[in-house]
């Protein structure tokens, strides 16, 4: 039940009364004598800081009626009724004229909520109604949808309004404001800096603040009997304290300056006065000798900042006498003062009031204390071999040295001083059952966990061995190819995930499909790359999302395009390399600065990509086995350059780093450009000025010399699905290639109203023809196989000439989800000319080496000739075969092949006896 209290008060406050015009409401402010006010506090739950107060006077037979809210929360009132002798009158909230503050005159519109009047802390709402009343019953709520409310009545002694001409005494016009205070800041001849805040109490309370320099004075008016002021200053972008003073530096004189009175004045009228008093302080004359040697100059700090090279350093300076701070940072392990002290350090200097000189001896260099480390990989036998780091430093695990390693090893390791601590984590290699792994000796006391630091002295030797926690899911992973690849040991593959996780295996049309899991404690991404031996015409790329998030339970299926390309085109571009001084595993991350904000793609010759039009911070880029370099090539949009435009990477270190620049010139403006999808896979082909090809593009007629190389790349728009289509829109842009184009179509699936899980696409190659055909998976069943888009290559090559041709992008499966949605990918086809005369070079090996029987087998009664030689036989064949097409390629016709080298296999085996 709500609670509520009538409060007698009487004297002068200032309130706002209506008087009625023949045009509508005038608001002016007086002062007027009455009795009665009243207000209530609820005293429970959330109504408990509302407190309302209100007022009525007499206007031309009518009552004008002010609400208002003296809390510290908001009120909404859900409904009011006026009291009369003998009835009382409902009040529509709608009728409230003006909605105003207590401080200030300027008045707004009234604001209801779900039908409940806004009424907020230090607000007053003003209605006028018809007839004399002596009350209103007030139903207030503390949220405009609360249930939680309560009712009060509130009282008034009736008043009369006079208007200003009237001879009355009551309702006589009075000064607008019930008090003010003065402020004042005197004495500021230097101009320092301050700030004064004011603090507003009471109904209608705020705070603000004044700043300013020099001297200022400014009246705060206060709006009500109910109000008080509270004051204070403080002095601003000091230098620093001294005794209580603010420290100023002008010029070459040092002040110290204070403002009285300090602290809070709580005031109600009169004059609040600050007087800023700055005196000049005595200085002294300070040199500092300093004698240094280390790797590199080093800082000294008093007050200003030194740089210290090699040898003797003097330095001068004018500051005040007392304590000071003198500090010094470096490289390297530092005695200062002949006190161990590490790469920084202080010490406090007390200068006195007169010429004052200090000496400062800093010597760094290499630590000469070191702690002899043995790690052993226990992993190396079950799971292949660990990589991991190795760290010295304190015990907050600040690192003082460090070395990375693999397998069981020792290592020579750096210490801070006479005594530190060594800690480890393993970076890679985690088996897929743990989620972390990091160095431990269960026989050592150490601080912390996970990795638990050890301390070591100079000169000692710890033992440590890799030890892994499990963890409390399990997330799956498929690896699956799309195309064909004959090959073995050709395409690799490597998997990491966000803990440590790592698997490496190649990839053939043999062992097209690999799946396992890791073992993890929340969600993991999962990031997949890709590596080509060299040699081998194999165009491989990951067409499945990349990297993959899942959750515990879910599964991460990856899918490897890969397609083969007779000949690949080449061209001429600017290259960089690094040196190699790294064997193991490595990985790539990129910074690109796009500040023109361009689309840009960043390949290598695995089939890793990177694009995108804005600026990016080393974001990982690809892993790669060991003994292999990067390749890098980067193309953006034409009139803009991207540099480098190639660079090799080979490994240093097991991160790598490289950095990306595009620009566009002078032009303030950014060139047009068609950005590459990143949905799907990014098709090989950048965009360039050449209109994108359509179904009626023209077929191209060869010129001499025809081309030979890809010189033109393209993008070709698949049509937008209609907005309001259902069920399932399917297309692929269409058209055909001409000789020396690359030409990216854009294939579009949308689906609206189903469940989709996954959609596979499958590119058949019918020279010149190219078919794209997909199969999408449904809630109901699977939509049938369906040709989106037919594409052939325009144009013919002069006589000597054949077409060639290269494909990507055609060939994947993809998870998906939801009952609306789009997924968009490209298929890119390119073509040109091969010159016959030229580069094919076809290499006839004469001589092969079928296996040979030692005499000694026959002559032991070996009689299974066929039996023994057959199986060695058929290796050395496969051994052959793999040779000439490693040289040859697929070209030649199979059966010309075996025409060339049936006389061998049919050579008798009795033939190839060897005499031992």
């Amino acid at each position: 039940m709500a609670k509520s209290q009538t409060v007698e008060v009487v004297g002068e406050v200032v309130i706002l009364v209506t008087s009625i015009l023949a045009v509508g409401l005038v608001l002016t402010y007086v002062t007027v004598t009455y009795g009665n006010y009243a207000s209530y506090i609820t005293a429970h739950g959330e109504l408990a800081n509302i407190v309302l107060e209100a007022y009525g006077y007499l206007v031309n037979g009518s009552t004008v009626i002010i609400l208002g809210n003296l809390g510290r929360v908001n009120a909404y009132v859900a409904k009011v009724y006026a009291l009369g002798s003998n009835s009382s009158t409902p009040i529509s909230l709608s009728n409230v004229r003006e909605y105003l503050s207590y401080t200030s005159p300027q008045a707004s519109n009234p604001v209801t909520i779900d039908g409940r009047l806004l009424l907020e802390p230090g607000h007053m709402a003003i209605v006028v109604v018809k007839g004399t009343y002596w009350g209103v019953s007030v139903e207030a709520c503390p949220t405009p949808t609360s249930n939680t409310c309560g009712w009060v009545m509130l009282k008034w002694s009736v008043s009369t309004y006079t208007p200003v001409n009237s001879t009355s005494i009551q309702g006589q016009l009075g000064s607008i404001n019930v008090g003010s205070v003065t402020i004042e800041v005197a004495n500021d001849t230097l101009g320092i800096p301050w700030v004064v805040t004011v603090t507003i109490n009471g109904p209608g309370g705020y705070t603000y603040s004044k700043g300013g320099s020099g001297d200022l004075t400014w009246v705060q008016a206060l709006a009500n009997s109910l109000q008080t002021l509270d004051t204070s200053i403080s002095l601003v972008n000091q230098s620093g304290y001294a005794g209580g003073l603010s420290i100023y530096q002008l010029g070459d004189s040092t002040y110290g300056c204070i403002a009285e009175p300090r602290g809070y004045l709580n005031v109600t009228s009169g004059v609040v006065k600050y007087t800023i008093n700055c005196y000049r302080l005595p200085t002294s004359q300070v040199t500092i000798i300093a004698y240094y040697s280390g790797p590199g100059p080093a800082e000294l700090t008093l007050d200003p900042t030194w740089v210290l090279v090699n040898g003797w350093n003097k330095f001068t300076l004018e500051t005040t006498p007392g304590p000071h701070e003198l500090s010094y940072a470096a490289n390297g392990v530092c005695w200062f003062n002949g006190t161990l002290t590490g790469s920084s350090g202080s010490v406090e200097v007390n200068v006195p009031n007169s010429t004052y000189t200090i000496l400062v001896s800093l010597i760094c260099g290499e630590s000469p204390f070191y702690v002899n480390a043995h790690v052993e990989d226990n992993l190396t036998t079950g799971s292949g071999e660990a990589h991991y780091m190795i760290y010295t430093g304190d015990a907050n695990h600040h690192v003082f040295d460090e070395a990375s390693g693999s397998t069981s090893q020792w290592f020579r390791l750096r210490l801070p001083g006479l005594s530190g601590y060594v800690w480890g984590v393993v970076t890679g290699g985690v088996p897929s059952q743990y989620t972390k792994c990091y160095l431990y000796n269960a026989s050592l006391l150490g601080i912390g966990s996970t990795p638990p630091e050890y301390p070591v002295t100079n000169g000692s030797t710890i033992s440590l061995y890799v030890h892994c926690l499990p963890g409390s899911g399990v997330v799956y992973w498929i690896v699956k190819l799309q195309g064909a690849v004959w090959d073995l040991d050709v395409v690799w593959w490597t998997l990491t995930d966000s803990y440590g996780h790592s698997v490496t295996n190649q990839i053939s049309s043999f062992n097209p499909q690999y799946s396992g899991n890791f073992s993890v404690n929340g969600p993991d991404t999962l990031t997949l790359s890709l590596y080509v031996e060299p040699g081998f015409h194999y165009e491989c790329s990951v067409a499945s999302q990349n990297p993959q998030t899942v959750n515990p339970g879910q599964t991460a299926v990856f899918t490897i395009d890969c397609n083969y390309v007779v000949n690949r085109p080449t061209s001429t571009t600017t290259t960089t390399t690094t040196t190699s001084t790294w064997g193991g595993y490595w990985s790539l991350y990129i910074t690109v600065n796009d500040n023109p904000g361009v689309s840009y793609t960043i390949t290598d010759q695995y089939g890793n990509n990177l694009s995108g039009s804005q600026s990016v911070s080393q974001v990982f880029f690809a892993n790669y086995p060991p003994g292999t370099s990067a390749q890098l090539t980067a193309s953006t949009v034409p009139s803009c350059t991207i540099s480098p435009s190639s660079t090799t990477i080979t490994p240093t270190s097991p991160n790598m780093y490289v950095t990306f620049t595009v620009s566009c010139g002078s032009s303030t403006s950014s060139p047009t450009s068609t950005p590459t999808p990143t949905p799907t896979t990014t098709p090989t082909s950048t965009p360039t000025s050449t209109p994108p090809p359509t179904s009626t593009t023209p077929t191209s007629t060869t010129s001499s010399p025809p081309p030979t190389t890809v010189t033109t790349t393209g993008t070709a728009n698949a049509p937008p699905p209609p907005p309001t289509f259902t069920g399932f829109y399917q297309v692929c842009a269409q058209g055909s290639v001409p000789l020396g184009q690359a030409v990216a179509f854009e294939c579009i699936v949308a689906w609206k109203g189903h469940t989709v899980t996954e959609l596979a696409a499958n590119l058949v190659t019918q020279y010149p023809n190219f078919v794209e055909s997909t199969t999408l998976y449904y809630d109901i069943s699977n939509s049938p196989a369906g040709a989106l888009g037919e594409w052939s290559i325009s144009g013919n090559c002069p006589p000597g000439f054949v077409v060639e041709f290269g494909t990507s992008g055609g060939n994947f499966a993809v998870q998906l989800s939801g009952t609306t949605g789009t997924y968009t990918w490209y298929v890119t086809i390119s073509a040109w000319c091969y010159n016959q005369h030229i580069g094919r070079a076809f290499v006839f090996l004469t001589r092969w080496n079928p296996p040979e029987l030692p005499i000694d087998w026959l002559l032991r009664g070996g009689t299974n000739v066929e039996g023994v030689i057959a199986p060695l036989y058929m290796r050395a064949w496969e051994a052959y075969v793999n040779a000439w097409l490693a040289v040859n390629g697929f070209t030649l016709d199979l059966f010309i092949l075996l025409a060339l080298i049936a006389p061998i296999l049919a050579r008798p085996a009795t033939r190839r006896l060897r005499l031992t």
